[in-house]
């Protein structure tokens, strides 16, 4: 009886450690269109704002740019005339935006309204992960860099700019964000978060056809994206007092508020 009591016992031991062991990603995105179902065929299209008032801002060796506005699109997917982006399958782990910016400044000094003109040059490609972190993609024209100390090829994902010609120009190539999300993806991470809001709709029929609960689910996202590599471009001047033309040390925060055209997306 001893040796089934230590069996038993034994036996509860490890699903204990496996139930620890085990992923906590519960979590998932979820987009709905009353009477439709995602598919590659007929994707939901998405759009995602910034608030007024607040600031996507990157900040780059010593050097903060701050942008008034910007806007998420879907992201393109594929390469064949007339292909679209949008949410193909719902549930999903995984929502990309493609995100332009403008109305952006570099600030020499962060708590103070006066700033050069900048730019984000094409936009870039976001790929929010469930599990709290992001991913810049590359993009289908980012030309490949050498990066680190073995010269790893990445694709460029995004170039932002400070004045005109080669004033200042920084790079920043495709990666996950933490790094240590790329080899441990099944983990949880504070980079991004991820809330909902319930936006009243006008009571009419049309409005209440589409949400009978008389409400539009968004997403929020809120996110830190940090540390994230980057390097100067080539022959820009900005880069002629530093020690050094590559650095580890990137910073993107801001907010967006994502949503189903004409239906609901939350986190759950």
């Amino acid at each position: 009886m001893r040796h089934v009591k230590t069996a038993l016992g034994l036996a509860a031991a490890i699903c204990l450690l496996g139930a620890l062991a085990a992923p906590a990603l519960a979590h998932e995105f979820v987009a709905t269109k009353t009477g439709k179902t995602p598919s590659e065929a007929t994707p939901f299209k998405t759009k995602a704002v910034m608030e007024e008032g607040q600031f996507q801002t990157f900040v780059l060796a010593k050097r903060t740019i701050k942008c008034e506005k910007a806007v998420g699109k879907d992201v393109k997917v594929g390469e064949t005339e007339g292909a679209t982006g949008g949410i193909v399958e719902s549930p999903t782990k995984h929502l990309q935006v493609h995100l332009t910016m403008s109305k952006c400044g570099y600030y020499p000094q962060p708590t103070k309204l006066e700033h050069f003109p900048a730019a984000l040059k094409g936009g870039i490609n976001i790929n929010f992960d469930v599990n709290g972190s992001g991913e810049f993609e590359g993009l289908s024209e980012g030309e490949e860099l050498e990066y680190g100390v073995k010269a790893e090829l990445l694709k460029t994902a995004a170039e932002v700019k400070i004045g005109t010609l080669k004033f200042c120009t920084f790079v920043i190539p495709e990666q996950t964000i933490p790094a240590r999300a790329k080899l441990k993806p099944e983990e949880e991470f504070a980079t991004v978060s991820y809330s909902n809001e319930a936006v009243p709709v006008e009571p009419t029929p049309t409005k209440l056809k589409l949400f009978p609960d008389g409400f539009q689910h968004k997403l929020v996202i809120s996110y830190d994206l940090k540390p994230f590599k980057f390097k100067y471009g080539e022959e820009t001047q900005c880069a002629e007092d530093e020690e050094k033309q590559e650095f580890g040390n990137g910073i993107l925060q801001g907010e967006l508020k994502d949503e189903v055209i004409g239906g609901n997306l939350e986190f759950k």
